[in-house]
């Protein structure tokens, strides 16, 4: 089995089709979809629960109380104690559930069925924003500030990236063409969980060799969130007919936008901006508290394990539990309008570009 530390694999393109594949389910915020009654093999069922238990024992974040993880451990394995040939699948997944609600992992470990899984391709389209525009102009005394939105995706399969980052970059270049913008805010406030693959390669260009960000295993050990070289690599092989439009603001300032429905894979892709700790501020509210990264295993009966194997943190700092606080947090009265208004504030003051650009603007004395 594939490393948790996906970014670290040679690129070849058959490994970077597999990572990329990785990546995708890597952050997949669990959904829930009620199991049909079925029957299986009692040897098939036992093999999936012992498959599961393995993976949680050697891979998964610690129980919170091992008394209680025994405890669902035992209710698990005692569906095989008697002889008979058939169990209920439903039975054994709702088991297996129990087992990882007992780990550290803010419920974001989940046991799914293969239909379960095959839904969210269906449930969710590729780059969505019913209007097809991920973006708005904020006026500034700077300057004016491009105010992306980032989409939700579900699907992290490859030609499914290609869609999105197309789609994206095809309205951000008529957007920057227009407007000209002097500094960007990144609203992650439709950020909902799902795939962080595609978006990723999107914000490749903020993120630098320095950035701080790093996944923290159940034993300590803490291991870079991005290794931006192959991060570099997969979007020349996913997308490298479409040129990142947001290299215009690479070296720039990075205002970033969340709130209460910024999750798992949202949380991902905010603590990847927070790492750039010399130039980004993250603004808005706490985000929902799924911070913690997931790697999905395949079990022998079709269905897939979703477990939680790492948290997120900043350079040496505690890992994060719960949801992230923004640095400059909003009020429950403020609206979304007026948060984005102070980010792009922010980041327009904070700008080279905008700075150059008022200064060229400015009368003559």
């Amino acid at each position: 089995m594939e490393s948790v530390d996906l970014f670290f694999m040679k690129i070849t393109s058959t490994k970077i089709l597999a990572k990329l594949t990785l990546i995708g389910i890597f952050s997949l915020m669990y959904f829930c979809v009620e199991a049909r009654e079925e029957e299986v093999e009692a040897e098939i069922g036992k093999k999936v629960a012992m498959q599961v238990v393995e993976l949680v024992e050697k891979n998964g974040l610690a129980p919170k109380k091992q008394s209680d993880f025994l405890y669902a451990k035992n209710q698990l394995l005692s569906n095989f104690e008697d002889s008979s040939k058939f169990v209920s699948k439903e039975k054994i997944y709702s088991d297996i559930q129990s087992l990882l609600d007992t780990t550290d992992s803010d419920g974001h470990s989940r046991i799914l069925s293969s239909i379960q899984l095959n839904s969210r391709f269906i449930a969710t389209p590729t780059a969505s924003l019913s209007d097809g525009k991920f973006y708005k102009i904020i006026k500034t005394e700077q300057g004016d500030v491009l105010s992306f939105t980032l989409p939700q995706t579900r699907d992290y399969r490859l030609e499914a990236q290609r869609k999105y980052i197309s789609n994206v970059m095809a309205e951000l270049k008529k957007g920057i063409a227009e407007w000209r913008p002097c500094a960007i805010v990144l609203d992650f406030t439709e950020q909902k969980g799902g795939s962080a693959a595609a978006p990723l390669l999107v914000l490749e260009p903020f993120l630098s060799e320095n950035n701080s960000a790093k996944f923290v295993k159940n034993r300590g050990e803490r291991l870079a969130l991005v290794d931006l070289p192959t991060l570099r690599k997969q979007y020349t092989y996913v997308a490298a007919e479409f040129p990142n439009e947001l290299k215009r603001f690479a070296d720039g300032p990075i205002a970033v936008v969340s709130g209460a429905r910024t999750a798992s894979a949202g949380e991902m892709l905010e603590m990847a901006m927070l790492g750039e700790e010399r130039r980004a501020k993250s603004f808005g509210w706490k985000t929902a508290g799924y911070t913690t990264a997931n790697k999905n295993y395949s079990l022998i009966d079709g269905g897939t394990l979703v477990l939680s194997e790492t948290r997120y943190a900043l350079g040496d700092r505690p890992p994060i539990i719960g949801g992230i606080q923004p640095l400059e947090t909003a009020s429950s009265t403020d609206s979304l309008e007026m948060v984005l208004e102070r980010a792009a504030s922010w980041a327009a003051h904070h700008s080279a570009l905008c700075t150059q650009n008022f200064a060229a603007d400015k009368p003559k004395q």
